[in-house]
């Protein structure tokens, strides 16, 4: 993106193939399968020659498309919480129950979806309440996740979109 780019910051991304249907045919599915599992690979290369110390995901379906790459690196999960998780079906049930063990951190729009989040199970210390409008600061944020070496890299599983505040992790 623009900001990315006149920051200087390196970036790069991955095929997202989008959610899950009602009604799938069989050579949808393999399609799908397939472009999983290369994108997954190009994930796993991109983790590997970045080395991120963190990984913030954008939604349940970030994370779904890119669930084994994400369950396979080490790195801290930061996942952005901005619509209450669907219980109803089995499969959602099961993907949020991951979300669940694998977030080390919750950022949530709202303290409404945060409490719902941690009455769900996931509670950090770290868990956050960032608000979509983010306000112009004049300087960067000073507290910060911690992080296991002085320079932090990270990988955004998302939309690498102005108006989804990417710059805003950057600076």
């Amino acid at each position: 993106t623009p900001r990315l780019d006149a920051l200087g910051l390196p970036h790069t991304g991955v095929t997202f193939f989008g959610s899950v249907e009602r009604r799938l045919s069989p050579r949808r599915v393999i399609t799908m399968l397939r472009l999983q599992l290369s994108e997954n690979l190009r994930m796993l290369r991109i983790m590997r020659r970045f080395g991120p110390t963190h990984v913030h995901v954008g939604t349940h379906w970030d994370y779904f498309n890119l669930l084994p790459s994400l369950r396979w690196c080490g790195a801290t999960l930061v996942f952005q919480a901005g619509n209450h998780p669907h219980l109803r079906h089995p499969l959602a049930r099961w993907l949020w129950r991951s979300i669940m063990r694998r977030a080390n951190v919750l950022v949530a729009v709202s303290q409404t979806l945060l409490e719902r989040f941690e009455s769900l199970g996931l509670r950090a210390a770290s868990n956050r309440v960032v608000y979509n409008r983010v306000p112009r600061r004049p300087q960067a944020a000073t507290d910060s996740v911690p992080v296991r070496r002085a320079r932090t890299v990270f990988v955004y599983a998302g939309q690498i979109a102005e108006h989804k505040g990417v710059h805003h992790i950057a600076e």
